[in-house]
């Protein structure tokens, strides 16, 4: 039976809400207020022909006079969560751009819906590997050669801090999800890989950084042409 780890991963998905208004470049001031009062959100999407164009809030829209939204696309904020992405990457967005929402996208940026950070947080109330900056590395073995001592020696003997982990089966399969202290990893991924551990997810500040540079990227380009 599955437990954690893999729920989590489907989870995200159940999260999801399909059915809150968003906003479009057209839209008025006072269209604009209506659906953020219909939703009832601090942040709306801004979406042109499917395409996730940014997040923008009420607070800042309320200030400001405008005869359609596109003119104060200066104030669109371009980061999303992709749908594809590992669910531990919702937890590193909400956490990053301290917003209450995110939207959710494809791959090619196509909107989707929004997710909420006390959702996200109610599917993961008993993990703590948010709460300390880190690196999170996720591996998995067939059960019949996994051995949790074996997985946790090698952290140990690559000098690596453990702060936390999840572990669930799936498929013949045992899986574990393992957040350490932020230090060098490639010494430790060599051991992984020696021993048989077959690594599926990596995450680092790196990783994190180049997904927002590309929002920003796509964005500029867009309300450039």
């Amino acid at each position: 039976m599955p437990s954690q780890g893999f729920i989590l991963s489907l989870t995200m998905k159940t999260l999801i809400k399909y059915n809150l208004p968003f906003l479009n470049l057209q839209d008025s001031k006072e269209i604009v207020l209506g659906r953020f009062k219909q939703a009832q959100c601090d942040w709306l999407a801004v979406v042109d022909q499917k395409r996730f164009l940014g997040m923008v809030s009420l607070e800042v829209l309320s200030a400001l006079e405008f005869n359609c939204l596109e003119e104060l696309s200066y104030t669109f904020i371009p980061d999303a969560v992709l749908s594809e992405t590992h669910w531990y990457n919702y937890g590193l967005n909400f956490r990053k751009l301290q917003m209450t929402m995110a939207a959710v996208v494809t791959k090619d940026r196509v909107f989707m819906g929004y997710i909420f950070e006390n959702d996200f947080k109610a599917a993961t109330a008993s993990l703590s590997l948010f709460e300390e900056e880190g690196v999170v590395i996720e591996v998995k073995m067939a059960q019949l050669d996994f051995s949790l001592t074996r997985l946790i020696t090698i952290f140990e003997q690559t000098q690596q801090h453990i702060l936390g982990l999840v572990t669930w089966e799936w498929d013949r399969e045992m899986n574990v999800l393992i957040k350490i202290a932020p230090n060098p990893i490639q010494e430790t991924l060599a051991g992984l890989r020696r021993f048989g551990f077959e690594i599926t997810f990596i995450e680092g500040e790196d990783l994190f950084a180049s997904v927002l540079k590309e929002n920003a990227a796509y964005l500029d380009t867009y309300l450039n042409i």
